[in-house]
């Protein structure tokens, strides 16, 4: 790539990939570069920065092939655009006790997600149960320690 200003041209740089880090730009280029991932999926998407969440309330088989399905299409746009979905930091949060909903494994290309548990969030930590208790304590401790 090289920068052109007013007739007058930079030499070219090998550019890897990315978008340039730290900068004021940086935000807005990404927010256009993934501009169109919600128009793949059909569950709820949640952006925020580099983050990206899908949710869908679970009723029937048909709902968590639906769930897949959005995964699957994430997928594949991540690939199109030469992104790399990380799957180490993709989780599975199945919220709510309900005997009746259907539980399964979901997959990210090859990989099963993993589940279960708690989620941290923005500094939130979330868990299946729904219970402030353990998000809590943990900005508590962080407190105490604080001195």
């Amino acid at each position: 790539m090289r920068t052109a200003i007013r007739g007058s041209y930079s030499g070219w740089e090998k550019v890897a990939s990315g978008v340039p880090q730290r900068t004021v730009l940086a935000p807005n280029l990404f927010i256009m570069y993934i501009n169109d991932m919600p128009e793949k999926v059909t569950s709820y998407i949640n952006m925020f920065a580099d983050d990206a969440k899908i949710l869908r309330k679970i009723e029937n088989e048909d709902d968590c092939i639906r769930v897949q399905g959005d995964l699957n299409s994430l997928v594949e746009w991540a690939d199109k655009w030469k992104m790399r979905v990380n799957v180490s930091k993709c989780r599975v949060l199945q919220m709510g006790k309900s005997e009746k909903r259907p539980r399964r494994n979901y997959m990210i290309g090859l990989e099963e997600l993993g589940g279960g548990g708690t989620v941290k969030d923005l500094g939130v930590r979330t868990e299946e149960s729904m219970s402030p208790e353990g998000h809590i304590n943990e900005v508590v401790k962080g407190a105490y320690s604080v001195g």
